[in-house]
């Protein structure tokens, strides 16, 4: 049962690293344009993302 439940997590995290990665280079360019990307627009979620890593 553990290992189920750690097979998804891992699944989805691997899916949300990739979806994340794709997020930011389809910003990127972009050209700081706003874009929209598998529903998402890339341009509000980056500067709280870039601002909590050093």
């Amino acid at each position: 049962m553990e290992q189920f439940i750690f097979n998804i997590l891992s699944s989805n995290l691997i899916y949300c690293i990739k979806l994340l990665a794709l997020i930011i280079i389809s910003h990127q360019t972009a050209g700081g344009k706003r874009i929209s990307f598998l529903g998402f627009t890339p341009v509000s979620p980056l500067p709280e993302i870039s601002s909590s890593h050093p």
